[in-house]
């Protein structure tokens, strides 16, 4: 089977799921409700994506992963800061004695 034929076809099956929605849908006709659970949805997606590797990131022991993870939650909900979560996280975590 030709090669662009397989990618166009991926093009198309990827495309239309999200182009649909955006052509179907008015902002005036979603309820409150639905548009309140679309706001948490990239947020739930992170966390599906970020904890299951953050659990397992660190060789050694089996506490120092979910303590990265804890401080890096409570750093970045008071200082809401990327760059600071990390690398106040990053040295946390190395200045902990094993």
């Amino acid at each position: 089977m030709n090669h662009y034929l397989i990618v166009a076809a991926m093009m198309l099956v990827t495309y239309l799921p999200r182009l649909i929605p955006f052509l179907a849908l008015d902002e005036e006709k979603i309820p409150a409700g639905v548009k309140r659970w679309l706001g948490w949805l990239p947020y739930a997606a992170l966390g599906a994506l970020i904890i299951p590797g953050g659990l397992t990131a660190i060789d050694g022991p089996w506490w120092i992963s979910p303590l990265g993870l804890l401080i890096a939650a409570g750093i970045s909900w008071f200082y809401n800061n990327m760059i600071v979560t990390v690398l106040v996280t990053l040295a946390v975590l190395y200045f902990i004695p094993l």
